[in-house]
C-alpha cells in the first residue's frame, strides 16, 4: 500500500473516533482488518470491529 493512502486510512480511522461516527470508522478498515488495543484485546474482522465500535 502507497504511504499516503496508509495516512489518510489511519487519519480517517482517528478522524471517525473523535467524531464517534462508526461508519467513517468501518470505511477506514478493510473486510479482514485486525484492530489489537494497547490493553491486549483483538478484534478480528469488519464485522466484529463493527460490533465492538458500537460498545
Amino acid at each position: 500500500m502507497d504511504a499516503e493512502i496508509a495516512e489518510r486510512l489511519i487519519r480517517r480511522y482517528v478522524e471517525g473516533w473523535c467524531k464517534g461516527d462508526a461508519a467513517m470508522i468501518l470505511a477506514s478498515v478493510s473486510e479482514d482488518c485486525v484492530v489489537i488495543e494497547s490493553h491486549g484485546p483483538t478484534y478480528r474482522g469488519k464485522d466484529q470491529i463493527g460490533r465492538w465500535v458500537d460498545t
